[in-house]
């Protein structure tokens, strides 16, 4: 066996053999030399798991502030919601429900805004034209009918209604002349005090008084 590695080593010569002898392991300063390239990319263990704990604790600390905001304001919400009083109105149509907490906010809750009282203008309006509306076109329709005092006051009994569906409907003088008139008519008066038969809103009266005064006309 030894003569033939001499034989081998003569016809190769020694440094051939000796890369040979050595071909089937790696070369120890290779292996540390590579060890050290391949693991400098990479963050050590220790340094990975210090990473992690401190965001998991920056995400624990963050949810809990998130939950006590939440829980405070379910408790604030529950605070107001103790303190809030809840009162039902039953009643049929134009009974007064509305009117009833109308008039509270205005007692109890420092009334209505400056915009908020222009915005019931409007509404104001089309109250005054709703009332004489339901009125004069109930004056057919009772058992017995009530008639006009005046006979006169036909065509602007019939101008009323014919406005009735108008949409858009412009609230000219002319408009608040005629309501006014017929709101003095008995024949009116008398329609308006038999409204238990018929459904009036219930302002009827005090847009009535104000039509009269010259208050609403604007």
């Amino acid at each position: 066996m030894g003569s033939c590695y001499s034989l081998r080593s003569r016809l190769i010569g020694p440094h051939s053999a000796s890369s040979i002898a050595y071909s089937g392991a790696r070369p120890p300063s290779a292996t540390a030399g590579e060890g050290e390239v391949g693991g400098g990319g990479q963050e050590p263990d220790g340094q990975l798991r210090e990473r992690l704990r401190a965001e998991e604790k920056a995400r624990l600390k963050a949810d809990k502030k998130r939950s006590r905001s939440i829980d405070k304001s379910l408790k604030a919400e529950k605070r107001e919601y103790k303190q809030t009083h809840r009162l039902l109105l039953l009643g049929a149509g134009e009974s007064g429900k509305s009117t009833i907490v109308k008039q509270m906010r205005i007692l109890h809750v420092n009334g209505f805004h400056a915009d908020e009282k222009k915005r019931k203008i409007q509404d104001i309006k089309n109250n005054i034209k709703e009332a004489i509306e339901t009125i004069v076109g109930a004056m057919n329709t009772l058992v017995p009918p009530v008639p006009l005092a005046n006979p006169e006051n036909q065509f602007r009994l019939e101008y009323i209604l014919n406005s009735a569906n108008q949409k858009n409907f412009e609230f000219t003088q002319e408009f608040y002349e005629h309501t006014t008139i017929l709101w003095q008519d008995d024949g009116v008066k008398a329609c308006y005090e038999r409204s238990n038969e018929y459904q009036l809103i219930d302002c009827a009266h005090y847009t009535s008084e104000q039509t009269l005064e010259g208050t609403l006309v604007k």
